[in-house]
């Protein structure tokens, strides 16, 4: 006696229709609970990346998972690494600049960061710009240096791999 003989095929149309919709919800869940693991990874680098600039204007705390490091000079590039230089100004662009310029360079063994990323909503305020870089960090795996002076201030090594590095992403399950 075979299995079709115990169960009509009306019954196991039925049986694979239910497993398939349990595997299609399985599969929503899924890639719904590492969606939202994502967004609120990238929240945090957003809003770790506004407590630094607070911290850099203003003297607050650093946020947690953040150090600063002064160094005596400019950052050199390791060899075969790649680097993208930014310059935030207090007014969005160059030519409506107010307050202290803020240069950044990111060095990484693998990516040369895409500029086009760094949005400065918000009026184009610094704190806004140095948020957006942050979550650009925390978006790609490089585990990247990032190095930051304020006007001719001294350049600060900022270590923030707790937030942006490639250990801090979740899993991506979305593909």
């Amino acid at each position: 006696m075979s299995l079709s003989d115990r169960f009509s095929l009306r019954v196991l149309a039925s049986l694979w229709v239910g497993l398939a919709m349990a595997a299609g919800g399985l599969a929503v869940w899924l890639w719904m609970a590492s969606d939202a693991a994502w967004r609120g990874h990238l929240d945090r680098a957003y809003v770790a990346g506004l407590a630094l600039a607070d911290s850099l204007d203003n003297g607050s705390g650093l946020p947690e998972g953040i150090r600063l490091v002064q160094l005596r000079d400019a950052p050199a590039l390791p060899p075969g690494w790649r680097q993208t230089v930014i310059t935030l100004t207090g007014g969005g662009r160059p030519d409506l600049a107010r307050g202290a310029r803020l240069s950044l360079r990111i060095q990484s063994p693998d990516i040369l960061y895409p500029v086009a990323e760094v949005q400065s909503l918000g009026g184009g305020s610094q704190a806004a710009g140095l948020a957006s870089v942050a979550r650009t960090l925390a978006r790609f795996c490089s585990d990247p240096h990032l190095f930051v002076q304020q006007d001719a201030g001294p350049w600060l090594r900022v270590e923030g791999a707790a937030i942006w590095g490639c250990d801090a992403a979740p899993p991506d399950r979305r593909l």
